[in-house]
């Protein structure tokens, strides 16, 4: 279809004061592209990596202990999705995708590809409600929302100093602080195995699409049509 030039304008300066809306209203959480496991080892070390994902395509890896992960089958321990909605994550991981981490003294790092508008990592069963669990990582993050997951109980995550996540039976959403491209932690502490060779908290991570990005896709679409 043929659009004239004053046409084109009009199209563009709507598409930015809706984004500036938007934007200013802060009325939707984002939409946040969970990562889609797809290859990975079962066995200690384990390593887990991830194809293309929607909207932000990066690559998305994990290298650490691990005893599964999950391509799209299997258990859903992102059931129920309330630990894992707030005001500034829109969408629960989907069914199927997630990593088994070890939960005893080991290391662990997650990264991108590319530096990431926002880097969040979801959690189900960190530590127990008797024995808490605390990883340490070598990025600032903030919690923003936890609750009783798929073990139940009370679903605690706690920040504490030094960049510390404690968690009695912790389920919930946690976002790293500025551009990143990798976040490593160490485990310091941790609860027992559920059993031999078998991890305790299952975990995920995603990626905000920055700012510029879906700017720039929401004003592609509406010019196009």
């Amino acid at each position: 279809m043929k659009i004239n030039q004053a046409g084109l304008l009009l199209r563009a300066a709507g598409a930015l004061a809706a984004l500036a809306f938007v934007g200013a209203s802060g009325a939707s959480a984002a939409v946040v592209d969970w990562a889609n496991w797809t290859t990975g080892t079962n066995n200690f070390p384990s390593s887990a990596t991830v194809g293309v994902l929607p909207a932000t395509n990066p690559s998305i890896y994990y290298n650490g202990s691990a005893i599964f992960r999950q391509t799209g089958a299997g258990t859903d321990y992102w059931s129920p999705t309330t630990p894992y909605l707030s005001p500034q994550v829109g969408n629960a991981p989907p069914a199927g995708f997630s990593v088994g981490v070890v939960d005893f003294a080991s290391s662990h790092v997650v990264g991108v590809a590319i530096p990431s508008g926002g880097l969040v990592m979801a959690l189900a069963g960190l530590g127990s409600a008797t024995t808490p669990t605390e990883w340490v990582f070598d990025t600032p993050f903030t919690i923003l929302s936890s609750g009783p997951g798929y073990f139940g109980g009370a679903g605690t995550l706690t920040q504490l100093p030094g960049n510390v996540l404690r968690g009695n039976e912790g389920s919930g959403v946690i976002l790293f602080s500025g551009t990143v491209s990798t976040v490593s932690w160490t485990i310091v502490s941790g609860e027992q195995p559920w059993s031999q060779n078998e991890s305790a908290t299952v975990m995920t991570i995603g990626v905000i699409p920055t700012p510029g990005a879906a700017a720039a896709l929401a004003l592609g679409g509406l010019l196009a049509t």
